[in-house]
């Protein structure tokens, strides 16, 4: 695809259609030349990794905190409910 002058774009994906943090774009001027050169990376697979590994550690997250809650509302019924009910029942 002839972008403009004597620039080609080798890609069957179009980088404008990619979002900001989904593409790198690294350049180059050759000293010698005066050539510049450009290289544009397409990142979405490292985002949908990113966005995948955040989903997992965000449902791993939820599930410390259930865990965490069901073992100390038992312990708190344990140590502290059950003795102060029975000492109401005994008065």
């Amino acid at each position: 695809m002839l972008l403009a002058g004597e620039s080609y774009w080798l890609s069957d994906v179009i980088f404008t259609d990619l979002r900001s943090f989904e593409r790198e774009m690294v350049s180059y001027k050759s000293v010698r030349t005066q050539e510049n050169f450009i290289a544009i990376y397409d990142l979405r697979s490292q985002t949908k990794n990113e966005a995948t590994f955040g989903m997992i550690s965000t449902l791993v997250v939820c599930c410390v905190l259930m865990i965490s809650t069901a073992i100390t509302t038992k312990t708190n019924n344990h140590l502290l409910i059950h003795p102060i009910e029975k000492m109401i029942k005994k008065v």
